[in-house]
């Protein structure tokens, strides 16, 4: 368990905060050079085990694990009509040196698969339909685990095929 896949985010959809991330503000945070890019690139885009109260993530904050990949792909939604998605990956550090990582791991061995959401900074501006539009300023510095997502289909998947022959 210590690389797992999933989906990050959805574009263009109103989550659970009454907000909606479009496309373009995915394109631009996962683009060549961003400050997201270049932080998953030295192994620096912290995920911690819940958003910090005070948003300051430092050393000192339950960091369990790091995002490694994060991308935009095509999919379809259930009546087939075309949808963009955040998919990625996040990798967990040494459960023996970092204890969050160790908690994780124990809750995913015992078969919870992480749900996570967006933790970044940037501007909202209120659309025509009363929903929170994040502004192409908004900057993401990584994803959260945390027990209720914006998006409720932010969810992790570890491959659990080998530790099932193993049991």
């Amino acid at each position: 368990f210590t690389r797992i896949p999933g989906r990050f985010s959805v574009c263009d959809c109103v989550n659970g905060n009454n907000r909606r991330y479009s496309r373009r503000v995915w394109e631009k945070n996962l683009q060549p050079g961003s400050a997201l890019k270049e932080a998953i690139a030295r192994n620096g885009a912290f995920g911690l085990l819940e958003h910090p109260k005070d948003g300051v993530v430092t050393l000192q904050s339950p960091i369990s694990h790091h995002v490694t990949k994060a991308e935009i792909i095509e999919s379809r939604d259930a009546t087939g009509k075309p949808v963009f998605e955040i998919v990625g990956e996040i990798s967990l550090y040494n459960p023996t040196l970092v204890p969050e990582s160790g908690k994780l791991l124990g809750l995913i061995e015992g078969g919870y698969n992480p749900l996570v959401s967006s933790r970044g900074y940037g501007s909202l501006k209120k659309g025509p339909d009363g929903v929170d539009e994040v502004d192409e300023d908004y900057v993401c510095e990584g994803w959260d685990v945390v027990i209720k997502p914006s998006f409720e289909n932010a969810e992790l998947t570890p491959n659990r095929s080998s530790t099932a022959a193993q049991m």
